[in-house]
């Protein structure tokens, strides 16, 4: 008896302590990370699409599925769809901030848990931006049109 006794005190210390050195080891891990943009919850980089004033984070890429662009006068307008291994928040919160530094205002929105809109505008434009969080990939879908006088 006094050895089983003995012998769950040392499991228990023991186990106490590769826990204090595990949580330990993985706060000075995050630490590091949180100092990338893409710890931050948004990915580092972004790219221009079809739409030269809509960016795209790097980790997203064109489908060419349902692929709608035409170009009267020099203006592009038209749907584009993009699909990439992005956790749905993480890209919102990236999108979100990528459009107002390229001017966009955000208009309106609205986030559920698998879909989400957000509805942008700049000058003449509206941008609608469609997220959904799909089993192996989240699709981005994004409209540009004008709006009407």
């Amino acid at each position: 008896m006094i050895y089983k006794t003995n012998h769950r005190k040392i499991i228990v210390i023991v186990s106490l302590m590769v826990t204090l050195a595990l949580s330990a080891g993985c706060a000075l891990f995050n630490n590091n990370a949180a100092e990338t943009p893409a710890a931050q919850g948004q990915p580092a980089e972004f790219y221009y699409g079809s739409f030269e004033d809509v960016p795209i984070p790097k980790e997203m890429k064109s489908t060419k599925e349902g692929y709608i662009v035409y170009a009267p006068g020099n203006v592009k307008l038209g749907m584009d769809v993009y699909s990439g291994r992005v956790e749905i928040n993480s890209l919102n919160n990236a999108m979100e901030g990528y459009m107002a530094n390229d001017g966009w205002s955000f208009y309106s929105g609205s986030r559920g848990p698998k879909q989400n809109v957000m509805v942008y505008t700049k000058g003449n434009f509206l941008s609608i931006i469609t997220t959904t969080d799909g089993a192996l990939n989240t699709e981005m879908r994004i409209y540009v049109t004008q709006k009407v006088k």
